[in-house]
């Protein structure tokens, strides 16, 4: 029982330094951001300005694919109204293309996309 209690506390110790070092680097960037862009913006954009770009890119890749009409539907559409509508549960997501590796660049990022057949 010790020891169990003990590998615990262990845990919760390292996950604490972790939110520690979160919460202090996190308003040290922001706050140095301004500065950080003007005099090392090679700097910036590794530090802030890349993970930024890298969370909105996957965040909003689904409906961007749907909107320019490279997703394609999963089943029929008459097949979703007659058989999922009815049972109450979500119609299927439909197939977006593959994007692969966000890499960074000097001025941005690229990524691969493999775009679904037709």
């Amino acid at each position: 029982m010790i020891a169990l209690a003990s590998a615990n506390s262990a845990g919760s110790a390292s996950s604490s330094w972790v939110l520690v070092v979160a919460a202090v680097l996190v308003p040290g960037l922001l706050l140095a951001g301004p500065a950080l862009r003007r005099r090392y913006p090679v700097a910036w954009w590794v530090c802030l300005g890349f993970p930024v770009a890298c969370v909105r890119v996957v965040r909003t890749w689904r409906p961007l694919m749907a909107g320019c009409g490279l997703a394609v539907s999963r089943k029929a559409a008459l097949m979703v109204v007659s058989g999922l509508v009815g049972n109450g549960s979500a119609p299927p997501q439909p197939r977006v293309p593959h994007r692969g590796l966000i890499r960074p660049t000097r001025g941005g990022f690229w990524f691969l996309v493999r775009l679904l057949p037709g």
